[in-house]
């Protein structure tokens, strides 16, 4: 079985929440930050935002999550958007687990460009926009995303390249 850590359901529940129903809200309340859930929790209510309100919205929620624990990661060394974006890797496993729930790999990496890899089992617009978020919540400007590969399309993982300047 696959596993999330409640902080997930919490935050990504609290960065749509004018778009949940009564019950989902419910869920979202009741949630523990600490407990493991099913990731088909996660999966699902992403899915559900996507079909009522839309891909962008799920990408905003990947893009909201690097803002909303930018002070907790500084705390742990994490300063430019490069480091931001390595993060991915290593916070994923920390807040998700099972035998099928993937992983995120780094193919390159330098400052101002990364090649990362979105194996996961989460939708790849959450995943595009947690790229974009990490870079532009740590100083990245003049941000671009591209979607080069995808699981949709019949890719084995999605593929994000970011590029960006640094900020002055």
């Amino acid at each position: 079985m696959n596993e999330t850590l409640g902080w997930n359901l919490i935050l990504i529940g609290n960065l749509v929440r004018p778009f949940l129903n009564a019950r989902q809200r419910e869920v979202i309340d009741s949630t523990k930050g600490d407990d493991w859930y099913p990731a088909e929790h996660l999966v699902a209510l992403l899915g559900d935002i996507e079909k009522s309100v839309g891909r962008e919205q799920v990408m905003a929620c990947g893009k909201g999550i690097y803002y909303a624990l930018k002070e907790q990661l500084e705390q742990t060394g994490v300063r430019t958007p490069l480091q931001a974006v390595i993060s991915i890797v290593t916070a994923y496993p920390q807040n998700n687990r099972g035998e099928s729930v993937g992983e995120w790999r780094i193919h390159q990496a330098e400052a101002g460009h990364v090649v990362i890899e979105d194996n996961t089992i989460y939708d790849c617009a959450l995943g595009e926009g947690v790229v974009l978020g990490a870079v532009r919540a740590f100083g990245g400007r003049n941000v671009r995303v591209v979607h080069s590969q995808c699981k949709k399309r019949g890719g084995n993982a999605c593929i994000n390249e970011a590029t960006w300047t640094e900020s002055a």
